[in-house]
């Protein structure tokens, strides 16, 4: 066995490399022009170009022959190494042609050449770094002494485990950064570890490929796109069906040719399994917007029509419906579908496409609906409807003839892997407009951030449109990347809310934030320890999963702060009380009460449910379920489904994510048992008091343990003190006290006194605090009626009020 060896001159893309230099080097020019010279002169005198043509076009011949010899021969990664035990018969021409100098290979060399090839850019672009930095960052990283022989075989074994044949940019990069040292502190810098790496090299082997596509005039290619034309047209002349559609067989084939993803797939190979049966041809694709409905009605004519060309079956048609011509610019729309219809149906095969099916139901009177029905059956008419999922319940399952008669074809979300590959086609495409460079970590945070955070719309759409956004919020930045921050800014418009990176003062917030709700919400420090540590973890992406943002069951008696906590909460995390979606579940008690929450499922009674419609609409909230243990055993299993899953599907088949929302439900169930057990059990630890109420609760079958353990912490609320009722008493009358205040500008100074009274009248071991605003209003607001009636008062005046006053004034009553 011979001696492995580097050397890159005997090998093909070093040949190559010198012949491209004989024939288009700056000095191969000037002799071309110094040739070309005297017979342009002498074609001006003698207005004879035939020579001057014959030479020209034989230079021009040459070149293109040698370029053409280089690519099919000396740089196709395909053809066979000249020699196993030379190393550099590996090396591709894109990097030979790199290393710069005559001299010897050196590491160095190596790594300039890498970084130097549109393969090495992209890798590096994806980092977020040019040529420039990268090398910068990593000059100390090779030395002249290091062998270029162990680095070789080093990378060969790279380029294998990258499934490449050849050693190129992406091989030589991948083994300097598998390197500890300089390159290991470079990814460090960008945040990305190897195997983020190994995904930056997959995306430029996928833009590699597509980037190498045939030339869209390619004749091959438009043999493909066109050739089947003439078979077409002997299907007739159809000129009735020609006003309502618009024929799109030639645009399938030539858009398939050059799609380079295809999402769906088993949902496309489904379809195409449909439309070539010999009768039930019909086809509902049922899916959210930005599912790809229309790319996969696409998708699917072009497979169909590569089909019935290897096949040699006749070919079909693909005609789009014009359905609001069809509605608005006809008398009697449904004798002009039925004549169009039948032309079709006795022309050939017809694939008719109607992409909002639904527009075209609700307008309809039973006319063309029949008609419709009626070619649901043809054998050569097939339909191909879009529509969804609302939709689809209310117009389509209505009906259970139309409805058996197509076949039901569901778009989800696509998967992460279909999502990143049609994002890296649409950066493709874009780049090309905007020139803009997107980084791994963007892209990681689009996917991602868009998942959690944008409620409405399906994958990859919702993804595809928030990747535009970023791109022209990065263009009018001037900035050359687009980077997480831009995602973050798109996202934070698309879902209307601000989910940027935690800044200094919001993170002093969060830290902050126990202290905040305690000054709000006395004698419950446990509960709050609770609610604002999931919040930190909520808000930092920590544990951050398919489940809502924390899910929390309070027990307790009446009045000791349950729904002012959630009000709290609201406020300081979500910025505003109306992110609170209150459900009183006394109003679900019975079992048809769960159509109050998903909606009635009967289509002749579409109705939306209150809570889907309302998290739909607000996906940044907090619900709290207010009395759960009134609610209907069928409604609690709903809530299962949420606090296990974070999402839950309507009536409607909408699907509405449950995964931005803080869910608090409250309960007094076990009250009596409280009040009991704290009278004979004044030296029992809390945890001991909570673990027997719940024990009891579940003794009682109040809740199942299937539910009870559904939520992330069940937190109980104690009976108040005197002392935390004061303290109560004090928040409250600081409210009134400052609305007074800004409305009025009267200053209220309130004495000591008054609050033991308001206490007195206002708290009890059985309803808590619950009546002590009433009090408080009763005692104060009276006073300050009767007062200003009696007293001429102004603006920045100060009103003092005393226990003696308030008696005074209960007893002039």
């Amino acid at each position: 066995m011979s001696a492995v060896t580097f050397d890159i001159r005997p090998t093909r893309a070093y040949t190559g490399l010198i012949l491209h230099r004989i024939f288009v080097s700056p000095l191969s020019l000037v002799l071309y022009a110094l040739l070309l010279g005297p017979l342009v002169l002498h074609a001006m005198l003698t207005e004879d170009y035939s020579t001057l043509f014959t030479i020209a076009s034989l230079i021009a011949f040459g070149v293109h022959a040698e370029r053409k010899f280089i690519e099919k021969k000396l740089m196709r990664d395909d053809e066979p190494v000249l020699s196993r035990s030379n190393l550099g018969c590996y090396v591709t021409f894109d990097i030979v042609r790199r290393i710069h100098g005559r001299g010897h290979v050196t590491l160095s060399k190596l790594l300039v050449a890498a970084a130097s090839t549109p393969r090495g850019e992209f890798i590096l672009r994806q980092l977020g770094r040019d040529k420039k930095q990268f090398l910068t960052a990593c000059k100390g990283g090779v030395s002249s002494k290091d062998s270029v022989l162990d680095f070789m075989q080093y990378a060969v074994e790279s380029a294998t485990e990258l499934g490449e044949r050849r050693i190129d940019a992406n091989a030589i990069l991948f083994s300097f950064f598998k390197k500890e040292g300089v390159f290991r502190t470079f990814l460090n810098e960008c945040d990305v570890s190897i195997e983020d790496v190994r995904t930056i090299l997959k995306w430029e082997s996928f833009h590699k490929e597509v980037s190498h596509k045939e030339w869209i005039l390619h004749p091959h290619r438009l043999v493909r796109a066109f050739g089947s034309f003439g078979r077409s047209w002997v299907q007739g002349y159809t000129n009735d069906l020609d006003l309502i559609t618009n024929n799109i067989s030639g645009q399938v084939v030539w858009d398939g040719e050059h799609r380079g993803v295809l999402i769906h797939d088993e949902q496309l190979k489904l379809a195409v399994q449909v439309l070539s049966r010999a009768s039930q041809r019909n086809i509902l694709a049922i899916g959210k917007v930005g599912a790809g409905k229309r790319t996969m009605v696409q998708n699917v004519c072009y497979m169909l029509r590569k089909h019935e060309l290897e096949k040699g079956l006749p070919l079909s048609r693909h005609l789009v419906l014009k359905t609001e011509e069809l509605l608005s610019g006809y008398k009697e729309p449904d004798q002009i579908f039925l004549k169009a219809l039948k032309k079709g149906e006795e022309s050939g095969k017809v694939v008719l496409i109607i992409e909002n099916i639904s527009i075209l139901l609700r307008a309809a009177d039973a006319n063309l609906r029949n008609v419709l029905t009626k070619f649901l059956q043809s054998k050569n008419v097939s339909i191909f409807g879009i529509v969804a999922p609302e939709d689809y319940h209310t117009y389509v399952k209505s009906d259970p003839v139309l409805d058996g008669l197509m076949e039901k074809i569901y778009l989800d979300d696509t998967s992460d892997d279909e999502t990143m590959a049609v994002l890296m086609m649409e950066y493709f495409s874009l780049h090309e407009k905007y020139k803009a460079f997107v980084t791994y970590h963007a892209f990681k945070s689009l996917l991602a951030l868009t998942k959690r955070f944008v409620g409405k719309g399906a994958m990859p759409g919702k993804a595809v449109d928030i990747l535009r956004d970023a791109i022209i919020a990065a263009r009018d930045d001037h900035s050359t990347y687009v980077e997480d921050t831009h995602m973050r800014k798109a996202i934070s418009l698309k879902a209307h809310m601000d989910i940027s990176e935690v800044s200094g003062d919001e993170r002093q917030r969060l830290l902050n934030l126990e202290e905040a709700l305690k000054s709000n919400i006395m004698g419950q420090e446990e509960s709050i320890q609770s609610l604002v540590n999931t919040l930190k973890r909520a808000r930092m992406d920590i544990n951050a999963g398919k489940r809502p943002l924390g899910t929390f069951l309070f027990l307790g008696p009446t009045g000791v702060g349950k729904t002012h906590t959630a009000k709290t909460l609201a406020k300081e995390y979500f910025g505003s009380t109306d992110a609170l979606i209150r459900v009183d579940m006394n109003e679900y008690s019975n079992e048809d009460s769960v159509f109050g929450i998903i909606g009635d499922p009967n289509p002749t009674k579409a109705s939306e449910g209150f809570l889907t419609k309302q998290v739909q609409d607000k996906p940044f909230s907090l619900i709290l379920l207010d009395e759960i243990e009134k609610a209907h055993k069928k409604v609690l299993n709903l809530f299962l489904q949420i606090l296990d899953e974070g999402k839950l599907t309507d009536s409607r088949g909408i699907t509405t994510d449950f995964r931005n929302t803080i869910i608090i439900a409250t309960s007094n169930a076990g009250a009596l048992f409280i009040r009991d057990f704290i009278k004979k059990n004044e030296n029992k630890s809390k945890e001991e008091f909570k673990e027997a109420l719940i024990d009891t609760i579940l003794q009682s079958q109040i809740f199942s343990p299937e539910f009870v353990n559904r939520f992330d912490e069940i937190i109980l609320y104690y009976p108040l003190s005197i002392k935390n009722a004061i303290k109560v008493a004090l928040v409250m009358l600081e409210d009134i006290v400052r609305e007074i205040a800004d409305k009025k500008g009267y200053i209220v100074q309130v004495e000591e006194d008054v609050v033991i009274e308001i206490v007195k009248e206002g708290y009890s071991v059985e309803f808590g605090a619950r009546e002590m605003r009433r009090v408080i209003l009763d005692m104060i607001e009276n006073f300050l009626a009767d007062y200003l009636l009696r007293n001429d008062v102004k603006r920045g005046d100060t009103i003092f009020i005393s226990r003696k006053d308030i008696l005074k004034d209960e007893k002039s009553e």
